[in-house]
């Protein structure tokens, strides 16, 4: 009994490792994948102002632009950390959400 209790845990242990392996893969590919992106964007928006002129420039941020670009941003980055938990929660769970 406790020999075929044993090998069906052990089983069961190397599904679910195999699965957080695959699972833990595909997380990182994406968030390294959208965070490249979200650097390559930030990098062409910061180019766009580099290039106004040095009084239109500190206008926008007196107006408060920089500190919206880093709120969107931030939400940007907090959704896809947000995707990237439920593709491991729907991974280890098999659950589709």
């Amino acid at each position: 009994m406790p020999a075929v209790l044993a090998a069906m845990l052990a089983t069961v242990a190397r599904f679910l490792v195999l699965k957080l392996i695959a699972v833990f893969g595909i997380a990182f590919v994406t968030g390294g994948v959208s965070l490249a992106l979200l650097q390559t964007f930030k990098g062409y928006i910061l180019d766009g102002f580099a290039s106004l002129t040095p009084t239109v420039y500190q206008i926008a941020m007196l107006a408060g632009v920089g500190y919206a670009l880093n709120i969107i941003f931030g939400a940007m980055a907090f959704k896809i950390a947000l995707n990237v938990g439920k593709k491991l929660m729907a991974g280890v769970s098999d659950v589709a959400s």
